[in-house]
């Protein structure tokens, strides 16, 4: 297939993808995807390079998603994590999320999401420990977005973290994984999964 039979392709994936939308809110989401797809063909010259560029059109409405109010406090002293948990101050995992969740579970295009993320952080010394929260969005098995990190210096005990942000006007209906991170300096990490689902408006 010459180059121009290959453009033709990419403009029919594009308006398909289009056309094939039943709301606004999608039509925003989808035409993203077809220009992504149109420039993904035009720069590979194949269907697969058309593909990679409508996936990245369809998440580029999350490129300004940011976190705001983010409030930490700690909700457990070393003593009580071992007694909920099971395990002796100083030994064992430095960093463990216990829990993390997205409220409400059920969310539209322009709303905002709340997300808790409730820590545990051990210290062989009993000391601080410097950690990074890390966060990410993802749908479909695709990160569509990582937040910026925060870096802090947390005492041994429970840590309660919590952070709101909007979804994007033009976010396509299905369910998104929003992925806790935190990793201790020494290498010691933990990760768990809120999921959320993004209804049609």
């Amino acid at each position: 297939m010459n180059r121009i039979a290959r453009l033709i392709c990419c403009v029919a994936l594009a308006g398909a993808l289009v056309s094939g939308c039943t709301t606004t809110q999608g039509v925003g989401a989808l035409g993203g995807a077809a220009t992504g797809a149109l420039i993904g063909g035009l720069a590979s010259g194949d269907a697969s390079g058309a593909l990679i560029g409508a996936a990245a059109g369809a998440a580029a409405g999350w490129g300004a998603a940011a976190l705001y109010e983010y409030e930490v406090n700690k909700n457990r002293t070393p003593e009580q994590d071992a007694e909920i948990y099971g395990y002796t101050p100083g030994v064992g995992p430095v960093v463990k999320i216990r829990d993390a969740s997205c409220s409400p579970r059920t969310a539209r295009a322009g709303e905002s999401v709340r997300i808790r993320s409730d820590y545990s952080v051990n210290s062989v010394n009993g000391g601080p420990v410097m950690i990074s929260e890390r966060w990410h969005l993802e749908k479909d098995g695709e990160i569509l977005h990582e937040f910026p990190v925060n870096r802090e210096s947390r005492t041994p005990g429970g840590w309660l973290a919590e952070n709101s942000f909007e979804v994007p006007e033009d976010a396509p209906p299905g369910t998104y994984v929003f992925v806790n991170q935190i990793q201790a300096d020494d290498g010691s990490e933990d990760r768990r999964d809120a999921v959320f689902i993004l209804t049609p408006s």
